[in-house]
């Protein structure tokens, strides 16, 4: 029985490709029009009947949950992760504190349980970036960063951004002199419109780089954004925009079938990844405005949840559905592989659980595995999947 997702089983397809090769003597018989062979670089969508289980869990936190009326919720979210050399783990935590809620950050030594080091200024867990130098780990959130010693103590303010709209409703990223955001800002007319910001990581005040009036940009707190030497590339209505480090009008680098702001973005070393209605598209930013087709891998009867990546590759979380499965895996994209490698995947069956890849090193990946927000008492989790 065929299942949805034979179409996209790559690896399958070459095999038998190759047999017809080896066998052409005595003739490939058949009725269909011969398949095309797979481009040079495959990538399909690994098979749904295997589950792989390589998910180490490095800390667990116990939710006993909020009543509101007569309903009980889940007040318990963990946002932030980054790992140092020494294979330490990060994290922030969000906990309701009245009106206001309370960001804390927490340590895992390995082998150790999470400590609470700090208590940070924030909104939410999930909007704070927290990374690591050294001794020291930086945390950012409202458009302001701060430092504080990974041994724990109190924040100590680095540089902030003057404009409401950067801090709460934008992405950041960083390299190594500024931290960088596409957000939504609002006018004193009340219309919002999109901006991107870079902030010093030595101290001081943001600027504002960028001013967007094209309605298609409006909503880019919810892009994606990547960087490289001299670039910032962000996702939006129009499609993939590169602009700049140092400001100027973007550049519509790709557009797909229905570009959107949810679009996820990630560069692995020149090669551009964009995950869409179609699949991933791959491109070389050498090619870019396109001189031809980009590559589309196919995600088969599935979802793309999240995608990350760093010049070793890149991995995409998919949300499979059909054929009687119910749940997300990790799986590392084929770069001149057969086909793609299926890391760790997670049963939805039971609570619903929400992931996240938060963060990733040379050697593994780190998710953040949240049972549904509606049930408690529940539990969130850190685990990490070797790459």
């Amino acid at each position: 029985m065929t299942t949805p997702h034979d179409a996209a089983r790559f690896s399958i397809m070459e095999r038998s490709l190759a047999a017809c090769v080896l066998v052409a003597a005595l003739g490939c018989s058949g009725t269909h029009t011969p398949t095309p062979p797979p481009p040079p670089d495959p990538a399909g969508v690994l098979d749904d009947t295997t589950c792989p289980g390589d998910a180490q869990t490095i800390a667990q936190i116990d939710d006993p949950g909020i009543t509101i009326g007569s309903l009980r919720f889940g007040s318990v979210r963990i946002g932030a992760v980054a790992v140092a050399e020494d294979g330490s783990v990060y994290f922030v935590q969000t906990h309701p504190g009245g009106a206001n809620e309370v960001i804390e950050i927490y340590a895992v030594v390995p082998g150790g349980t999470a400590q609470r080091i700090a208590t940070a200024p924030g909104y939410s867990a999930a909007d704070a970036q927290i990374w690591i130098e050294g001794d020291t780990l930086s945390y950012l959130a409202l458009g302001a960063l701060y430092t504080v010693p990974r041994a724990g103590g109190n924040l100590t303010l680095v540089a902030n951004t003057p404009a409401k709209g950067a801090g709460l409703f934008s992405t950041w990223l960083h390299d190594a002199t500024y931290a960088y955001a596409v957000a939504t800002a609002q006018s004193p007319s009340d219309s919002f419109h999109g901006e991107v910001w870079r902030l010093p990581r030595t101290g001081g005040v943001g600027e504002r780089i960028y001013t967007s009036t094209d309605p298609k940009e409006t909503y880019l707190y919810k892009s994606s954004i990547a960087l490289d030497e001299t670039s910032i590339y962000y996702t939006s209505d129009a499609g993939v925009l590169r602009m700049p480090k140092e400001g100027g009008a973007p550049t519509l680098l790709y557009a797909s079938r229905y570009p959107s702001y949810d679009d996820k973005l990630v560069l692995s070393g020149s090669i551009l990844h964009v995950s869409n209605f179609d699949g991933v598209v791959r491109a070389d930013l050498a090619t870019l405005p396109p001189a031809q087709p980009p590559t589309v891998l196919p995600i088969g009867k599935s979802s793309i949840f999240d995608m990350v990546g760093d010049a070793l590759g890149v991995t995409v979380l998919l949300d499979m559905w059909g054929s009687g499965n119910e749940r997300q895996d990790l799986v590392r994209l084929g770069r001149g592989e057969a086909h793609s490698v299926a890391l760790a995947c997670f049963d939805r069956a039971s609570g619903y659980p929400d992931i996240t890849v938060r963060a990733l090193d040379a050697h593994a990946l780190y998710a953040v595995v949240a049972d549904d927000i509606l049930v408690a008492p529940r539990h969130e989790r850190i685990v990490r999947v070797p790459r």
